[in-house]
């Protein structure tokens, strides 16, 4: 019988020949101590010698039988005090041991619990009983990428390589009006795909609650900002009296508080709020997060493909959002998007990956070609073949695009060895609500300017914009960092670490795994409900 003391890294073999299995404790006998290889014995034993204990077992049919029976499960369902959520201040077994010189098995780690039918069970042996069941899906992925928090590597690199390119599309559109560039990039999609996988894993790791009014704390501050500056203007121009067939109502003005409906604008203002509609899809989406998620986990199919049938039920028609009122547009940008934002939660769970590539290929292909078939079967009167105005296409197309784009991981590390290309990405992914916010009044303001300065070419116009965008940045940004409780800073991710947070961690004294994500070496407090390596919670650009 092979004996461990319970404290120290040295094995006892067998007892000695002829001795009972059992016996009485006044039959103990001293075992000649073995070194685990790999291991230093650190306890002093007398004579170099460890006691090899002997117990009488109680005999199973008499009281003392039961009553040590009874009393062997408790002590067993005490021994497991596993909290039911993992928590990121909680230092892993792992690190425990090499921070203390301790061995990786002799750490007892935190390990999430399931609970069901009253029982308690370690979640991983949860996990292995379910996978024995024939047709086991695992939608949440939790044991696979949500356990343990990872570095951000090329992966999350390469969404916010996403994450820019659709902003730089956006800016694109929306100075030169090419309807292609909808088929080329679908940013909106991408984006609020990119926005549900964020929102998933952090759901995984922190209360729901706390997930949703993270996110809201992060969208809301920088819209209060625009709103103090463009809604004055808009009634220096004269909006309560120049409505100009857009009926005035003062209880609309509590959408730019917060906007579940479209902020009121005037017609001098509009360029400011068509772009906003965004914000307000991007906060049902959070809203309704917790919810979608718990579907999603019990019908990843049918959760995914349900939000079409508003759009096709416009399409029909059979629904006339028109009718809706201001409830329409919500409701149809929901239809329309509300497939990429469950892909996202795909992708979390890592049911993308594991879908064979021809049959991934064959159902990106299906869905862009029917897509692409309605728009040029139905174009719009106005603009054509412009996806944005054809929001059928557009929920078939988008979701295609996100399917081949999510799937595909290239290793981007050679992104942070060219200087200024980092630092780009880093800036413009930090501050893509301020960009996106105020890119339309930027190409506004550019075309004056412009004809002032006697700039007339397109890429004159394109440039002066992003000369006006990056003034906006440095001038309005820092409400981003004050959002995210970051220290405010003129330019993210460069300069001296965030004392903020260096402080916040030494008050509540848990050490966090610092995360070394897009804006640079982040780290937070428990209580702050986000995860470090990623800023999932602003939603960023479309269109």
């Amino acid at each position: 019988m092979e004996l461990r003391h319970h404290a120290v890294d040295v094995e006892a073999p067998a007892c000695c020949a002829g001795a009972r299995p059992f016996g009485t404790v006044r039959t103990v006998r001293f075992a000649q101590p073995r070194a685990v290889p790999g291991h230093a014995a650190r306890v002093r034993t007398v004579g170099g010698h460890l006691p090899a204990v002997r117990h009488r077992l109680p005999r199973p049919g008499t009281h003392r039988g039961r009553v040590a029976g009874r009393a062997a499960r408790a002590d067993a369902r005490r021994a497991v005090r596993l909290p039911s959520r993992q928590r990121t201040d909680a230092l892993p077994a792992g690190a425990a041991a090499a921070a203390g010189g301790v061995p990786t098995a002799d750490v007892r780690g935190h390990h999430p619990v399931d609970r069901r039918g009253g029982r308690r069970h370690p979640a991983a042996l949860a996990e292995t009983r379910a996978k024995r069941r024939p047709g086991h899906t695992d939608p949440g992925g939790r044991a696979e990428s949500l356990a343990v928090p990872t570095p951000a590597g090329h992966r999350e690199r390469y969404l916010d390589v996403l994450r820019a390119v659709a902003l730089l599309r956006v800016v694109v559109y929306h100075t030169y009006g090419y309807a292609w560039l909808t088929f080329v990039f679908p940013s909106m999609g991408v984006m609020f795909a990119l926005a549900g996988s964020l929102t998933a894993a952090s759901m995984e790791r922190y209360a729901a609650y706390r997930v949703v009014y993270s996110r809201v704390r992060r969208l809301l501050p920088s819209l209060w900002l625009l709103a103090l500056i463009v809604v004055p203007v808009m009634f220096w121009h004269g909006w309560p009296l120049l409505t100009e067939g857009r009926p005035f109502d003062w209880l609309n003005l509590a959408y730019w508080i917060l906007p579940v409906l479209d902020p009121p604008a005037s017609a001098w203002g509009a360029a400011t709020t068509q772009v906003l509609w965004y914000v307000r899809a991007y906060l049902w989406f959070v809203l309704l997060s917790p919810a979608g998620l718990l579907l999603f986990r019990r019908w990843p199919v049918a959760t995914t493909v349900a939000p079409l049938a508003v759009v096709v039920a416009t399409a029909l028609p059979v629904l006339n959002v028109e009718r809706l009122g201001s409830t329409g547009p919500a409701l149809l940008d929901f239809g329309t998007y509300g497939a990429c934002w469950m892909l996202g939660f795909a992708h979390r769970a890592g049911m993308i990956r594991r879908i064979p590539l021809p049959a991934l290929f064959g159902l990106a292909a299906g869905a862009m070609l029917l897509g692409a078939s309605w728009a040029l079967t139905h174009p719009d009167p106005v603009f054509g073949y412009d996806l944005n105005e054809i929001p059928l296409a557009q929920a078939l197309w988008c979701p295609g695009a996100v399917l081949v784009l999510l799937r595909w991981s290239p290793g981007l590390t050679w992104l942070d060895r060219v200087p200024v290309l980092g630092r780009l990405v880093t800036v413009v992914n930090a501050r893509a609500l301020t960009v996106y916010l105020w890119h339309n009044i930027a190409i506004e303001l550019a075309v004056p300017v412009n004809d002032r300065l006697g700039l007339y070419d397109p890429w004159q116009l394109f440039a002066t914009a992003w000369a006006l965008i990056a003034v906006a940045v440095l001038a309005f940004g820092w409400v981003e960092d004050i959002a995210a409780r970051r220290r405010p800073r003129l330019l993210p991710g460069h300069g001296r670490p965030d004392r903020t947070v260096d402080r916040r961690l030494r008050r509540t004294g848990g050490l966090r795994l610092e995360m070394q994500g897009t804006y640079g070496a982040t780290a937070g407090a428990a209580g702050d409900g986000e995860r470090p390596a990623v800023q999932p919670g602003r939603p960023q650009a479309h269109r």
